[in-house]
């Protein structure tokens, strides 16, 4: 033997015996292949998961940009709308087509007669024949 590679230390050699022992168990247990299958499930599973929020992460953006077009199709159309309803803006076509306010004192409310009234529209509607109504 050479110098200094004799037989280890007893205390030292015990804790490598445990090392050896524990070491080969190890090894059996990693190198099985209920084991391989095992971590290669689990990063198959990984990989799915990942591959997961990638299409959600996708769809959500495409949400967002969805929801970005409709927030400004609405204010286009809020702002139509409210160009539409303007008081101005319908006195003007108000006038154009020949429309006056009424004098003060000449607004009046008619009152419905029932069934009479429709027999009325309908007749006008039909051309002077009156037609029945239920």
């Amino acid at each position: 033997m050479r110098p200094g590679r004799g037989r280890p230390a007893p205390a030292q050699g015990a804790r490598a015996a445990g090392l050896r022992a524990s070491s080969g168990l190890l090894d059996r247990l990693l190198r099985g292949r209920g084991w391989v299958l095992c971590i290669g499930l689990l990063l198959v599973g990984i990989v799915f998961l990942n591959v997961r929020v990638l299409e959600l992460d996708r769809s959500t953006t495409a949400a967002a940009e969805r929801a970005k077009v409709l927030k400004r199709e609405n204010a286009a159309l809020r702002l139509r709308a409210a160009e539409l309803g303007s008081s101005e803006r319908i006195q003007a076509a108000a006038a154009e087509q020949g429309l006056v306010w009424p004098e003060p004192g000449r607004v009046r409310y008619l009152r419905s007669q029932t069934g009479v009234d429709a027999r009325r529209a309908a007749a006008h509607v039909r051309g002077g024949r009156s037609a029945k109504v239920p």
